[in-house]
Order: structure tokens, then C-alpha cells, then sequence
């Protein structure tokens, strides 16, 4: 059976691994693209990493909402993994909640 510091574990870890991925396609493609000109493959990565970000902050929201009562302080150090852009998503009530854990 799955543990809770595990299913977040997973879901960060799967997580970052694909912001990472999303962020090289878009430096990769700037590398590519002459000075200031955006090609429309460079606006479509940038957007497909922009609507990652808040899928990512979507399903982090929805891990705490939906497991508020089992959340614990050994789960914390696992939300500074999440990218401080996420973070800058975050409903606010979620990341209250996590304060007062």
C-alpha cells in the first residue's frame, strides 16, 4: 500500500521531471530562434509549459485539499521540491492550510 509521503512523492517527483523536460524544449528552441523573433514553436512550448505550471499547481492544490486530514509534518519537506512558480499558483487556502500544519 501506497503511503501518503509516497503519493506525493510521485507526484512531485513525475512532476518536476516533466517541468524540467518542458523548460529544455523551451531554452533549446530559444537557442534555435534568431534575437528577438518567436517562432509559433517557440509561443506553443511556452504556452504547453505555461499550462503545465498550472496543471501542476491544480493537482498539488487538489492533493492537499483532498488529504487534508491525513497531511502531516513529515509530508512538508516534500512541498519544497514544488517550483517556486507553482507555488505562485497555489490557491491561497492551500497553502494556509499547509502553514498550519
Amino acid at each position: 500500500m501506497e503511503t501518503l509521503y509516497n503519493e506525493l512523492e510521485n507526484l512531485i517527483k513525475e512532476s518536476n521531471e516533466t517541468y524540467f523536460r518542458l523548460n529544455n524544449l523551451v531554452y533549446e528552441e530559444e537557442q534555435n530562434s534568431p534575437e528577438n523573433f518567436e517562432s509559433s514553436k517557440l509561443s506553443k512550448l511556452k504556452f504547453n509549459r505555461w499550462q503545465f505550471i498550472h496543471d501542476y499547481a491544480e493537482e498539488v492544490s487538489n492533493f492537499i485539499l483532498n488529504n487534508i486530514n491525513q497531511i502531516s509534518k513529515k509530508e512538508l519537506p516534500l512541498f519544497d521540491l514544488v517550483p517556486y512558480i507553482v507555488w505562485n499558483i497555489i490557491p491561497e487556502k492551500s497553502i494556509i492550510i499547509i502553514r498550519k500544519i
